[in-house]
């Protein structure tokens, strides 16, 4: 279960998100676990290129969402053994929300807050050596307070992004 020690298995229930470009492979994140009712909306993968080759891809750090209270481990690898940032190498956390207020929030405010939503950012060099710059604009690049204005707009401002985006 999730929230024990490193080296612990996930329970079969829990729903995870995982990322692959070509032969990049990310770790598995947890969206929904049964157990603790909580929901982990917020994910953004980082594909690693070198001259247009993916080398690999990392999680970005998802605690920029919240406190650090409600901030769990939630990273793992493909035999279930719960990662930390020393075994992975990345950021392994993110943020949840309480199954009971996902509810609430869809009920009352027609919310999508605790929806599923994987941004994903490039970093490296094409395959003409030009310089990804989307890995500039992920969330965890942002200031807290800049952050908190950003999701109440519906981050990201597509229109804003495109001109960034290779």
């Amino acid at each position: 279960m999730i929230g024990q020690s490193s080296g612990t298995i996930w329970s079969g229930n829990n729903l995870t998100v995982g990322a692959a470009s070509y032969d990049g492979l990310s770790f598995l994140r947890t969206y929904y676990q049964p157990e603790t009712a909580r929901v982990y909306p917020y994910l953004t993968a980082i594909i690693n290129v070198d001259k247009g080759v993916v080398t690999g891809i990392t999680w970005d750090n998802a605690c920029v969402f919240c406190t650090k209270d409600k901030c769990d481990e939630i990273t793992f690898d493909f035999n279930g053994i719960q990662q930390t940032q020393e075994t992975s190498g990345q950021p392994t956390a993110g943020c949840y929300i309480e199954e009971g207020e996902c509810r609430r929030k869809i009920a009352e405010e027609q919310s999508t807050e605790c929806d599923l939503t994987l941004y994903v950012a490039w970093t490296g060099t094409d395959s003409r050596g030009a310089a990804f710059q989307s890995s500039a604009y992920r969330f965890s690049a942002f200031p807290a307070q800049e952050l908190q204005a950003r999701i109440s707009q519906n981050i990201p401002e597509w229109a804003d992004l495109n001109k960034y985006i290779n």
